[in-house]
């Protein structure tokens, strides 16, 4: 186990996250005004991406516990993404930058949990939950950086120019994760959790044992002993929740451009403040989450049901009170990113088995499979408005799950 020296980290993902920034704000943006793609295009690449790591993210997801390292797993994931942006701001046919996306997305994947298998195994269960937080505000403060170069430079220096300033900054975080990420020699921080998860139940199963040897349920009538999530209902959630995020946000900004009549300049400077919301959150998410995490799982998740319900009413305010309105709604949704993004992690590295954190995320890469495809769907057919019902009700239905999933851990 390492001392919590934050630089390896910072150096490594900053650069990445800045170019993340930049990306999430700017493909659907690239792909309608500069590749002439319709919003279907737009919704059938990011489905195609999301419906491929389904299945390979299972077999990613395994492969730093099944090797036991993880930094050569992140290293071919930087180099490979950044080698494929720099293809993407090079081509002019819609169709093989959807092929570039899909693929970008595919090895990039491979990054997400090779570095949470290397905080986990770096960091002990107490202190985690911080380390990953901490990699949320590197994150954040990426995307506020990355939303900040749009601003300043998306009407001097165009679309295409600004996607290819993001290869070599995804470069960048490869030379730095090559010269100062390091890993423990063993990966057994893990194991310890779990033996410690163990003896945690044996103390429960002693504290209930009454004087004649039988055992006593707790003062609420409920057993403790033994008890733990259910993951696979947990799974259920987490593709609900991403079916419901994806359904609702894939189209966003086009919805800002074409419906909210904003332009581009305010669309990246309110999506400038919610990164800042959501860098600033990650100080004291971190803190709050606990050791296991169910409870910001189930906060963040109704926050999103009243949040994603309040999009359409942006469209009875005038200006700039839409605007003002539209920033504290989508910081909101960056804050209750923060808050489920910690708690949902922490619920997986302490509940799931030695190589299935992959399985989880093939559960979460089924809903935004879904909900990309949808996202673009929905609105052009019925209109933004149904999107936004539609997604605030998959939420409603993702907390009941996760409730459910989570009340017995």
């Amino acid at each position: 186990m390492e001392k919590d020296n934050s630089l390896p980290w910072v150096a490594t993902y900053l650069p990445y996250d800045i170019a993340q920034g930049i990306l999430g704000t700017l493909i659907p943006l690239y792909m309608v005004q500069e590749l002439g793609a319709t919003l279907i295009d737009l919704g059938t690449m990011t489905f195609a991406a999301s419906a491929l790591l389904i299945p390979a993210s299972i077999y990613l997801g395994s492969l730093p516990d099944r090797h036991r390292t993880s930094k050569p797993f992140i290293l071919a994931s930087l180099l490979g993404v950044s080698i494929i942006l720099y293809a993407m701001s090079a081509t002019f046919s819609v169709v093989l930058f959807q092929l570039l996306y899909v693929a970008k997305e595919l090895i990039g994947y491979l990054k997400g949990p090779s570095s949470s298998i290397l905080i986990a195994e770096t960091y002990a269960r107490a202190s985690r939950s911080r380390a990953i937080a901490r990699q949320g505000l590197i994150e954040g403060v990426g995307a506020v950086i990355g939303l900040g170069a749009c601003i300043l430079t998306v009407n001097a220096i165009g679309y295409r120019t600004l996607l290819a300033y993001t290869a070599p900054l995804v470069f960048v975080s490869f030379v730095f994760a090559l010269l100062t990420l390091r890993e423990p020699p063993l990966h057994i921080e893990r194991n310890f959790d779990r033996l410690d998860r163990a003896f945690g139940k044996l103390e429960d199963f002693s504290y209930h044992l009454n004087r004649d040897g039988t055992i006593a349920p707790s003062l609420d009538g409920k057993w403790r002993f033994g008890r733990s999530a259910d993951m696979r209902m947990f799974g259920i959630g987490k593709a609900l929740f991403s079916f419901a995020a994806s359904n609702a946000f894939t189209t966003l900004t086009v919805f800002l451009l074409t419906r909210a009549k904003f332009t581009n300049s305010t669309i990246f400077a309110v999506f400038q403040v919610r990164s800042i919301i959501g860098a600033l959150s990650y100080l004291f998410v971190g803190k709050i989450a606990g050791s296991e995490g169910e409870r910001p799982v189930l906060t963040a998740t109704f926050m999103r049901i009243v949040l994603v319900a309040s999009i359409p009413l942006v469209l009875t305010l005038p200006t700039p009170a839409n605007v003002v309105a539209t920033a504290i709604i989508l910081s909101l949704v960056a804050l209750s990113w923060s808050i489920y993004s910690v708690g949902a992690e922490m619920v997986a590295v302490t509940y799931a088995a030695s190589g299935s954190l992959g399985i989880f995320d093939a559960f979460a890469s089924l809903g935004g499979a879904l909900g990309n495809y949808s996202g673009g769907l929905i609105p052009t057919l019925f209109g933004f408005e149904v999107l936004f019902m539609i997604s605030a009700a998959l939420f409603a239905l993702a907390l009941l799950i996760f409730y459910v999933s989570l009340r017995a851990g």
